[in-house]
């Protein structure tokens, strides 16, 4: 059986959670089907070498004079459809499989009676309404147009996800949401994957000051709001001597200088750097809808962690010693001048935990849903 992978250049080569979500995706349909029966149709990017809050302005524009919502508008070219049909016809695959939302519209290219699945990193609509909802300043002028962005992007989401219905969702909330937009939709639960050796982790007493972590790409509106939010509300009610908080992902340049105990890193290529540096890791996440990666593989790695309970949204409950998770700014602040914060840094998540995010544990899973689809249309 050949199956054609179609996904943006964005999620496939990206260095956010979104694009190591992709890549393991991709490699999970690997190990059900075979490496050389899973063909990539990538899209590039629309206008890569524009800046990027121009390249945003040009496809609200975009998304004025086409079907395509402006999220869309942003990664897939001009003439995507066609370009997907070429790769149909040259592949000749007998199951498709359309990665993240702001793709799905393409779905019109492939011919009907051709089993499909479409992947949900998350339910597009509820985020980019959360994100227009929290627009300031003199983006918030642009509300009434993408309010109407937001209506469009439902219309076709939800219509994409009834025409294939076949959803693997990355997050557990969000897979409600698909089954219940039409009788007889066949939804499923991914988790997460790593494709590598999880981190030994040494447990032994820390000392002050605690060495915190926050790994996000924080070009992504909900990781800058939550990076502030810690900044401002908990990391400048902690002197350097109890607490010295590093920022890691694209984007955490902008927060040097912020605090005199905030050290900020860029993007960092060996993550080992980053569990070996510090004693404990953050998701302060306040907004989004996404399962939030670098969440899942601190977790993976036996990180100890302190979150916010929307940090942990779209994944089976995580109780453990290793992960506390508390929501109000004075809680955290509270926790982190605690000896209960050293105790907590001391240990690790436990393995039982990691082995979740393992590949051998969604293999299965996996292939029992394609066979599941290729017998709905068998």
């Amino acid at each position: 059986m050949r199956c054609l992978f179609v996904t943006a250049y964005d999620h496939f080569y990206g260095k956010s959670g979104g694009g190591a979500a992709t890549r393991a995706l991709k490699a999970r349909f690997d190990d059900v089907l075979g490496a050389d029966s899973v063909d990539v149709c990538c899209f590039d990017g629309w206008c890569q070498s524009l800046p990027r809050r121009l390249k945003q302005v040009l496809s609200i524009g975009r998304s004025l004079v086409s079907d395509l919502p402006s999220r869309s508008a942003f990664i897939l070219p001009i003439g995507v459809r066609r370009e997907l049909a070429r790769a149909i016809a040259r592949h000749h695959p007998d199951l498709v499989v359309i990665n993240g939302g702001d793709v799905w519209p393409v779905i019109d290219a492939v011919p009907a009676g051709l089993p499909t699945i479409v992947i949900a990193h998350n339910v597009e609509l509820l985020l980019m309404r959360d994100q227009v909802e929290n627009l300031t300043g003199i983006e918030a002028v642009l509300r009434p147009v993408l309010r109407r962005d937001v209506d469009n992007l439902r219309r076709l989401e939800d219509a994409a996800a009834v025409r294939a219905g076949n959803v693997l969702s990355i997050s557990a909330d969000d897979a409600g949401y698909f089954r219940d937009l039409a009788d007889g939709m066949n939804v499923t639960t991914f988790l997460p994957t790593f494709d590598y050796p999880a981190f030994a982790r040494e447990e032994k007493p820390r000392q002050r000051p605690l060495h915190v972590g926050y790994m996000a790409k924080m070009t992504w509106w909900p990781n800058r709001q939550g990076a502030d939010w810690f900044a401002d509300r908990v990391l400048a009610k902690l002197p350097e001597t109890q607490i010295v908080a590093h920022f890691y992902g694209a984007g955490s340049e902008v927060f040097a200088g912020r605090r005199s105990n905030l050290q900020v890193h860029g993007f960092v290529d060996d993550l080992s750097e980053i569990w070996r540096t510090c004693d404990l890791m953050i998701c302060p996440i306040q907004a989004g809808s996404v399962v939030n990666i670098k969440f899942v593989e601190a977790l993976y790695n036996r990180m100890p962690v302190l979150a916010t309970r929307l940090a942990a949204r779209g994944i089976p409950p995580i109780e453990d010693a290793g992960v506390v998770y508390l929501d109000r700014p004075e809680e955290w602040v509270e926790f982190l001048a605690s000896p209960r914060a050293l105790e907590t840094a001391a240990g690790s998540v436990s393995a039982d935990i990691s082995d979740r995010f393992r590949p051998e544990a969604q293999r299965r899973h996996i292939a029992d849903f394609v066979d599941a689809v290729m017998a709905r249309t068998g």
